[in-house]
């Protein structure tokens, strides 16, 4: 999933633990539920999000952009967030 981008997409609910989504693109997207634990998501952008109730337990957030991102309830326990904007 490196590279990926997904606009307004609904990925509520899923399983997406230790996926590499290096450099994607979610731009209004619903991750509510959502577990990303693990997930490389460095230099990626989370740009108006909805992440309530998501998890990103251990995830490589490094470099993100959560600009206008939701986030209410989301786990971020043991996350890298060196340099993370909008947060």
């Amino acid at each position: 999933m490196n590279h990926t981008a997904l606009l307004g997409s609904s990925i509520e609910n899923a399983d997406l633990r230790e996926a590499n989504m290096t450099r994607s693109r979610l731009k209004r997207a619903s991750l509510k539920g959502t577990k990303l634990d693990g997930c490389n998501l460095e230099q990626s952008h989370l740009v108006r999000c909805n992440l309530s109730g998501a998890s990103f337990v251990n995830t490589n957030l490094k470099n993100a952009i959560l600009t206008n991102a939701i986030i209410e309830n989301t786990d971020f326990t043991g996350s890298v967030m060196d340099d993370v904007i909008g947060m």
